[in-house]
Order: C-alpha cells, then sequence, then structure tokens
C-alpha cells in the first residue's frame, strides 16, 4: 500500500506541480492588471 501511495504520489506530485505553478503565474498576472487598475483609479497607490 504505502509503495503504491508513493509511486501515485510522486507521479502527481509533478503533475500538481505545474499546475499549480501555472495558477500562481495566472494569478500573479491577475495581480498585475488590478494593480494596474487601481493605481490609474486612486494616485495614493501609483
Amino acid at each position: 500500500m504505502h509503495g503504491h501511495f508513493a509511486l501515485w504520489f510522486s507521479c502527481h506530485w509533478r503533475k500538481y506541480r505545474f499546475h499549480e505553478k501555472a495558477k500562481l503565474e495566472r494569478l500573479g498576472e491577475e495581480y498585475e492588471e488590478i494593480k494596474d487598475e487601481v493605481a490609474k483609479r486612486s494616485p495614493i497607490f501609483s
């Protein structure tokens, strides 16, 4: 059971890390866009 889990985990970990990285990069891009919007609307943040 443990060996099987380790095999499953190592296989899924790569996919999981890849998706997490992509998600974080997308979030980062959205954050930059939001920051730009906020900066445009209020001079305090720029």
